[in-house]
């Protein structure tokens, strides 16, 4: 009996799961028409009322546009990217042309010499811009054997830099880099070889009075080798003198090469009455490097006393002090003010 009763359970599971599994498989391939025979059936007992679709058909030559516009997408994603277009590209003014030296150079008549004092350098609030007494510069660029030493001189009658938490919230220099290679050099997007560093002369906020930091996209702390030095000049402005040593430099600078110097100007907390100068290029340097200047070493023939009047090349006409720099290369001491900054307005606003 115990035998014949174990034989008709596994019968009768066995039957059990062959009808489950039928059930699923009719289930599975006819799901569709069940569910529209279920919705049938509600509809008979009022519970659900079809409402017709005013959708119309989509028109065939429609979908067909809409596949090529696809295709067309793909084909723009692996082809070579276009190159970006500056929010300057309308300007007519070239890139600035100017000269480094090396020490063995000779520049008796001062060729070398950024000098950068007119209204159209104003990248930011030209019209704040009070004259060359207000805010003018000169600049000298010098390539060394392990790297790059740039001398700025600043013309400021308001010295104020007392903002210890953003540094171009201060009177400030700016200096720019592009040693990318071959044809990236000159291109407006801001990649590996460009550079911007800003920094904040002696009298700033004790937090970054004589430092500098690289800005925006890139790295923020100052590369090993790397120093700073600032005085002030009295009765004039001030004098910031930077190292940058080559092995900074994601690519080693080639004999030419791209750069840019900016000064900006505050004389009080009211950024609404900063400035902004620049040699070459424009306010959005920070972020496009399509209009540094060009730079390559002096000619010799430049470098003979009297080769500008004759060769009618003209000179730095800014008045500043020496633009000489001392001769080693190790980290120079702190430089001792030579005259003190202004003190703030008691009220920066304007009536």
């Amino acid at each position: 009996m115990d035998q014949q009763r174990r034989q008709k359970i596994s019968r009768t599971c066995f039957l059990a799961l062959v009808i489950f599994l039928g059930m699923a498989f009719v289930f599975a391939m006819g799901r569709n028409v069940i569910s529209q025979i279920n919705i049938w059936l509600l509809t008979l007992t009022g519970e659900v009322t079809i409402i017709p679709s005013s959708e119309k058909p989509i028109d065939p030559e429609l979908v067909f546009q809409q596949q090529k516009l696809q295709e067309a997408n793909k084909l723009n994603k692996v082809t070579a990217p276009v190159k970006q277009q500056s929010p300057q590209a309308n300007r007519k003014r070239p890139v600035e042309q100017g000269y480094y030296t090396t020490p063995e150079d000779h520049d008796p008549d001062e060729l070398s010499i950024i000098s950068v004092s007119k209204k159209q350098n104003l990248a930011l609030n030209p019209e704040n811009w009070r004259g060359p007494d207000d805010l003018s510069f000169r600049c000298r660029l010098i390539r060394e054997k392990a790297g790059f030493r740039v001398i700025v001189v600043v013309k400021d009658d308001i010295l104020w830099a007392k903002n210890g938490k953003i540094q171009h919230m201060n009177d400030c220099v700016e200096i720019y880099f592009d040693v990318r290679p071959g044809k990236k050099r000159g291109q407006s997007a801001y990649e590996k070889g460009v550079y911007h560093a800003l920094i904040v002369p002696w009298y700033g906020n004790p937090a970054n009075a004589n430092t500098m930091i690289f800005h925006f996209k890139n790295d923020e702390k100052m590369p090993d080798g790397c120093w700073v030095k600032s005085s002030g000049i009295k009765d004039f402005g001030y004098r910031v003198e930077v190292y940058f040593p080559f092995s900074m430099f994601a690519y080693p600078p080639d004999e030419e090469f791209n750069f840019d110097v900016g000064v900006i100007d505050f004389d009080s907390s009211n950024s609404g009455k900063m400035k902004q100068m620049v040699w070459s290029g424009t306010k959005d340097n920070f972020g496009d490097a399509l209009w540094f200047g060009h730079m390559k070493r002096l000619p010799k023939e430049l470098q003979q006393p009297g080769a500008a009047a004759k060769l009618n090349v003209p000179k730095a006409k800014t008045p500043a002090p020496s633009m000489k720099s001392a001769a080693p290369t190790s980290p120079p001491a702190a430089a001792k003010p030579a005259v003190k900054p202004a003190a703030e307005p008691k009220n920066t606003t304007t009536k």
